[in-house]
């Protein structure tokens, strides 16, 4: 079972990634902002996260980001990431590379590919990151 954070401002899709991410048998927070989410990232440990890129306050893309730099500088292992957005732009995919985000999947998305993108961003925590694209969602890692 892993330990998983949700932080999205839609709640329409809060609820989708939730169901998805409990009938996996995962323990699950969710928050909706990229604040919220930092401020349980100071105090809990995380196996995955699911960030949406915009949100009040704080993006998924600047957590990230920010998360990817605090890892490198020091040393520390990073979180895989998934990240989920509605917006298809090539500018948007290249900052969630640039971020280091495990894999980046484009709302709106059946629950089905949720839950294959969770398990192989839970598996690339233990394995070197591979490189996959589909209709639905691109490794990028």
């Amino acid at each position: 079972m892993a330990k998983v954070l949700i932080a999205d401002d839609d709640l329409f899709y809060r609820e989708i990634i939730s169901r998805c991410i409990q009938s996996m048998g995962h323990e699950l927070y969710s928050v909706r902002d990229g604040r919220e989410a930092l401020r349980l990232l100071t105090r809990e440990p995380f196996d995955l996260l699911i960030l949406d890129v915009f949100m009040d306050k704080m993006s998924g893309l600047d957590l990230l980001l920010g998360l990817t730099n605090i890892s490198e500088t020091s040393g520390a292992s990073r979180i895989p990431t998934i990240i989920v957005t509605s917006d298809d732009s090539k500018d948007t995919e290249q900052q969630a590379r640039e971020a280091k985000a495990t894999f980046f999947l484009l709302k709106p998305f059946h629950p089905d590919t949720l839950a294959t993108v969770v398990e192989q961003a839970l598996r690339s925590s233990n394995a070197p990151r591979a490189s996959m694209r589909s209709t639905a969602s691109v490794a990028v890692g």
